[in-house]
């Protein structure tokens, strides 16, 4: 078990890297298409049938919680954390939203639920 979380700071690195050029990726391809092509047709503001695939993403995107307790030992100043998670969590949940709504509005039904072959429509 590690008692530090020093030894996973390169790999977290590496990681919060791969994430930020996926979404920036993606917003950048959905950018184009909603700005060449327009809002797709069709679009819903609810599909109730796939709902449950929904929690189940919001479920896995905050799979991380886990390393909160171990974090907040961690710093230097554990009463600071509460309104840094608070900022940090709000900013995640519009960042992920834009992305997801950007990418809807530019494909419209055409939209996975999940990231595979596009054989889903």
């Amino acid at each position: 078990m590690l008692k530090t979380l020093k030894k996973l700071s390169v790999a977290a690195l590496i990681a919060d890297g791969a994430l930020v050029f996926g979404l920036g990726t993606v917003l950048y391809y959905t950018g184009t298409q909603l700005r060449d092509v327009g809002i797709a047709d069709k679009v819903d503001a609810v599909h109730w049938d796939t709902m449950g695939t929904f929690v189940g993403n919001l479920v896995y995107v905050f799979e991380g919680v886990g390393m909160i307790i171990p974090i907040e030992q961690s710093m230097q100043q554990p009463g600071a954390f509460v309104p840094l998670m608070v900022v940090v969590t709000i900013c995640l949940v519009m960042l992920f939203a834009t992305v997801g709504l950007a990418g809807y509005l530019a494909y419209g039904p055409m939209t996975c639920q999940m990231v595979k072959p596009i054989d889903c429509m």
